[in-house]
């Protein structure tokens, strides 16, 4: 796996885990990002907007394999 693609399923594995948890709106960017291992301005970079991050979501198999340890 690529660095660019591990950073970008972390960043959909954590999105998918607080969206499930609080919803659209109350998952926030900064809760995404930490939880990612990353930065806000990263996760921007590859999802401008919290709903394009969650369009993609469903493009995981399990985010806990990822997020949950």
């Amino acid at each position: 796996m690529t660095a660019r693609k591990d950073v970008r399923d972390r960043i959909l594995a954590a999105a998918a885990v607080l969206f499930g948890a609080r919803g659209l709106h109350g998952a926030r960017t900064a809760d995404i990002a930490k939880r990612a291992r990353t930065t806000e301005r990263t996760l921007f970079k590859y999802f401008p907007t919290k709903e394009r991050s969650e369009e993609h979501t469903s493009e995981l198999q399990s985010p806990c394999n990822l997020v949950c340890r």
